[in-house]
C-alpha cells in the first residue's frame, strides 16, 4: 500500500531569467536583500492560496500528493543596486544569505505551509542565488551559491525515522529542506558568452568544493515523504534537481548525466525517484542523460526561461508532465506526456514586480492531471 495513490504538477509560471525588481526604487541598505527575499516568498504564499481558492476542486483530493514547482531564481535580488557594491559582484545575488534563506523559511514559508490545509503538498519553492563576498573565501575569489528550497507542507508524519544520516537509506524530508546546486551555468555566474567567471562558481572554489561534491550532498538530492492521511503506506521518494544538475555540461561543452543519474551509478542500493522534479531556468525534460525514473515514473519540470513571444501560441508556464514507459539498455527513458487541466492567468496583486512593472507573458499557473504513481 502506498501513501498516496497519484502524483500532481501544479506549475507557477513567472519569469526568471532576468532579475525582477519587487522594491521601490532608491539606494537599498543592506535590510533591504531580506525584504527582497521575503516580498517573494509572500507572493508565493499568496499564489498558494490563490490556487487552493479558485482551484479547489482540482487540486483537494487527498489520495493525490501535489506539487507545486516555482522556477529557479525565483528569489534573485531585483536591485535597485547600491553604487558602491563590489565590482566583482553579481548584483542580483544576495550577499551572505545562509541567515536570510533561514528567515525566508522560519518566517514565511514553514508558517503558511505547514497547516493541514496543505496536508499532501510539497513544494519545491525554487531556488536563491547568494554569494560569499571575496574578502572572505581562501583564493579571494567571490564565490556564488544556487540554493533549491523544499518544504513538506501540512502535518509533518509522527513516525517520522532518525535514519538521515544513515548513507545506505533515502533520507526522510521533514519540514524543510534546502541543497546547493551541484554546478552552476553561465546565467549564474557570468553575464555574457565569452567571460569566463567559473572560478567564482563555490563548486570549483577550494573552500567550498569538498561540501559540494561529496556523497551526503549527492544523496540529498534524493528524499523521502510520508503521507499525511495515509501514514502507514510507502513514502513516496523525490529527486530534486536544479537546472542544469538534470543535464550537466562538462568543460569541453559535451553533455555530461545529471546528478539523479550519477547517485543511481554510484550507490545501486538506492530505489530510483517515484517523481523526479527539475526546477529551472532554460532546461527540458531529457529523457536520454537526465530522467532517472523507472517504468511507472513520473518526471515533472517548472521552467523559469524568456519564452519566445514571437512563436504562437506561447507554451506558458512551461511545464511538463511525463511518465517513463520504458528503459532502453543504454539508459534512455522512453516517455508519454502528461496532460495538463489548463493554464490560468494570475490577477494583478499577485504578479511578480513592482507596481506599474508589467513583464510578458504574465504570471499564470497551469495544473496538471493527476497520474498514477508506480
Amino acid at each position: 500500500m502506498k501513501n498516496y495513490e497519484k502524483v500532481q504538477l501544479v506549475a507557477y509560471g513567472t519569469v526568471t531569467s532576468a532579475p525582477v525588481r519587487v522594491l521601490p526604487p532608491g539606494r537599498p541598505p543592506a535590510e533591504e536583500y531580506d525584504a527582497d527575499m521575503k516580498t517573494r516568498g509572500a507572493t508565493l504564499c499568496k499564489v498558494a492560496n490563490w490556487i487552493q481558492a479558485n482551484h479547489s476542486a482540482a487540486v483537494s483530493d487527498p489520495t493525490v500528493l501535489k506539487v507545486l514547482v516555482v522556477p529557479e531564481f525565483y528569489f534573485r535580488f531585483g536591485g535597485p543596486v547600491a553604487a558602491d557594491s563590489p565590482p566583482d559582484t553579481l548584483n542580483n545575488s544576495y550577499p551572505d544569505a545562509v541567515g536570510m534563506i533561514s528567515n525566508l523559511i522560519g518566517d514565511v514559508l514553514v508558517p503558511q505551509f505547514s497547516t493541514d490545509a496543505w496536508n499532501d503538498w510539497i513544494i519545491i519553492a525554487g531556488s536563491a542565488f547568494w554569494h560569499v563576498p571575496a574578502a572572505r573565501t581562501t583564493n579571494g575569489n567571490v564565490a556564488y551559491f544556487n540554493t533549491s528550497i523544499v518544504i513538506n507542507g501540512g502535518e509533518l508524519p509522527e513516525d517520522e525515522p532518525n535514519t538521515n544520516d544513515d548513507p545506505a537509506t533515502v533520507p526522510t524530508l521533514g519540514r524543510s529542506s534546502t541543497n546547493q546546486k551541484a554546478l552552476m551555468s553561465r546565467i549564474d555566474w557570468s553575464v555574457a558568452r565569452g567571460n569566463d567567471r567559473s572560478k567564482w562558481d563555490a563548486a570549483l572554489n577550494p573552500m567550498f568544493t569538498t561540501q559540494l561534491t561529496d556523497d551526503r550532498y549527492l544523496r540529498w538530492h534524493l528524499f523521502k515523504t510520508g503521507g499525511k492521511g495515509n501514514r502507514g503506506g510507502r513514502s513516496v521518494v523525490l529527486g530534486v534537481e536544479v537546472c542544469l544538475e538534470h543535464v550537466r555540461a562538462s568543460e569541453d561543452r559535451g553533455e555530461v548525466a545529471g546528478v539523479l543519474r550519477v547517485l543511481a551509478a554510484q550507490e545501486p542500493q538506492m530505489p530510483p525517484p517515484d517523481v523526479h522534479v527539475v526546477t529551472s531556468c532554460g532546461m527540458d525534460l531529457v529523457p536520454t542523460i537526465g530522467v532517472a525514473t523507472a517504468p511507472g515514473g513520473i518526471a515533472m519540470i517548472c521552467d523559469g526561461a524568456q519564452p519566445d513571444t514571437g512563436i504562437q501560441p506561447v507554451w506558458w508556464p512551461h511545464a511538463e508532465v511525463r511518465r517513463t514507459t520504458g528503459v532502453t539498455r543504454d539508459g534512455v527513458r522512453l516517455m508519454a506526456r502528461g496532460r495538463s487541466l489548463g493554464s490560468f492567468e494570475l490577477p494583478d496583486g499577485l504578479q511578480v514586480g513592482a507596481p506599474g512593472d508589467p513583464r510578458t507573458p504574465r504570471d499564470a499557473v497551469s495544473i496538471w492531471e493527476p497520474v498514477d504513481l508506480p
